[in-house]
């Protein structure tokens, strides 16, 4: 668990890919590898970052939802 209370899951990355976060948090100038991630998915969704924990009570939805 995280300072804040939130469930921190562990991911497994491959030694170059850590490196390439490591090089692309330094770059962006954030604090966190999640703050990394979050920006390539806002960059590459075109995802306003006011979306982001915006409703809490909304659940994870899937493609299949979007039909």
């Amino acid at each position: 668990m995280s300072d804040r209370g939130i469930f921190v899951p562990t991911i497994k990355v491959e030694e170059e890919t850590l490196g390439l976060l490591k090089k692309l948090r330094e770059e962006m100038k954030v604090q966190s590898y999640n703050q990394v991630i979050k920006g390539l998915i806002i960059k590459r969704n075109c995802y306003p970052s006011s979306m982001f924990g915006s409703n809490p009570k909304l659940s994870i939805f899937s493609e299949c939802d979007e039909m």
